[in-house]
């Protein structure tokens, strides 16, 4: 029976998709409605609590020259190409001893980025 380990380069990729994820944007993306039920999810008393809005689609009348920015439709074109570009050289370096797990860590925070979520430690 094999154990698969994550190496230094497999806890640097996740690393950065955390940060990412859980840090915020660098792209002025909008937040979604914040669910309410959030707030009542993590027990009374606990050592972290984090919580995310998700994001919303960016609106082309917003006040926020980023959102703007993002809600042009050749903007939109070229994140779109950019993924797709990203998509395969993210699973050339998550291939290896601990690829697989990288890879749904990789999908579940491209997910989490665009949902509602909180995340907390009693």
């Amino acid at each position: 029976m094999t154990s698969a380990v994550a190496g230094p380069a497999e806890i640097g990729l996740a690393t950065m998709i955390m940060v990412f994820v859980l840090g915020g944007s660098p792209l002025s993306l909008p937040p979604r409605d914040y669910d309410p039920l959030l707030l009542n999810a993590p027990p009374e008393e606990c050592v972290l609590y984090f919580s995310q809005a998700g994001f919303a689609t960016p609106q082309s009348r917003a006040e926020a020259q980023g959102e703007q920015l993002l809600a042009d439709p050749e903007i939109e074109r070229f994140v779109r190409e950019l993924v797709a570009m990203a998509r395969p050289l993210l699973d050339r370096a998550a291939s290896g001893r601990s690829g697989d797990q990288l890879k749904v860590l990789m999908t579940v925070a491209a997910d989490a980025a665009k949902s509602p979520f909180c995340l907390y430690v009693e």
